[in-house]
């Protein structure tokens, strides 16, 4: 049986469209972020393209040395800030979802880091809260 002219690329045309979406949704997901690092405190300069920006911050409390890095992510990740400390140490990693988030003052507006006077107390006393969480599971077993 003979096929009407054109029929066989009506059975592209799915594929096709398909390939289109797929290739403009992966382009338009991508955002600009900034893209630096610094052992001198925060930075906010370079740029790089993902899907995600991140921050992460290292802090030592005993000498008061703070280390900034930031940059793309190329996998989706909720926008979120995660804090974690052991002993003198803090690490603060953010992520977020829009362009040049990963900025001090954008992740302050978002609601996603507290202010710098906030951030200092609460590192300030991460390691009093960590040693009393490692006293109460030790108490417990």
């Amino acid at each position: 049986m003979r096929m009407p002219p054109g029929a066989g690329l009506l059975n592209l045309v799915p594929l096709l469209l398909g390939l289109f979406f797929v290739l403009c949704v992966h382009r338009g997901a991508a955002i600009i972020c900034f893209d630096c690092h610094s052992d001198q405190g925060t930075c906010n300069e370079g740029e790089c393209e993902g899907v995600v920006c991140v921050k992460m911050e290292t802090s030592n409390i005993d000498d008061d040395r703070r280390t900034v890095q930031k940059g793309c992510g190329l996998e989706y990740e909720d926008s979120e800030c995660q804090q974690t400390g052991l002993g003198s140490k803090w690490t603060s990693r953010c992520v977020c979802d829009q362009p040049l988030c990963n900025g001090d003052a954008a992740l302050i507006a978002s609601g996603l880091e507290p202010p710098a006077d906030d951030a200092s107390a609460l590192r300030s006393s991460l390691p009093v809260l960590v040693g009393s969480l490692f006293a109460r599971l030790l108490l417990n077993f």
